[in-house]
């Protein structure tokens, strides 16, 4: 891969990040649910909402292809 097809994989990656996150419409959201914390309790609850999001997102991307490989071959039996 060259410098022109990684920087176009890496955008085109993170742009469906920001689509399938949202976090412009997440939050106002998130604020109106932690609004009233101290600010170590929103940040506290802030990390653990993205770490849990990358692993559901890494979860997604390491079992996916073995997801869709056994509903595939599930289905096709039918």
């Amino acid at each position: 891969m060259n410098t022109s097809e990684i920087l176009t994989f890496s955008l085109t990656v993170f742009t469906g990040f920001f689509a399938i996150m949202n976090p412009i419409a997440n939050t106002p959201i998130f604020l109106s649910l932690v609004g009233r914390r101290d600010e170590l309790t929103r940040k506290r609850i802030a990390k653990t909402a993205t770490i849990t999001a990358f692993i559901i997102i890494v979860s997604f991307i390491i079992f996916g292809k073995i997801y869709i490989r056994i509903i595939w071959h599930n289905n096709s039996s039918i």
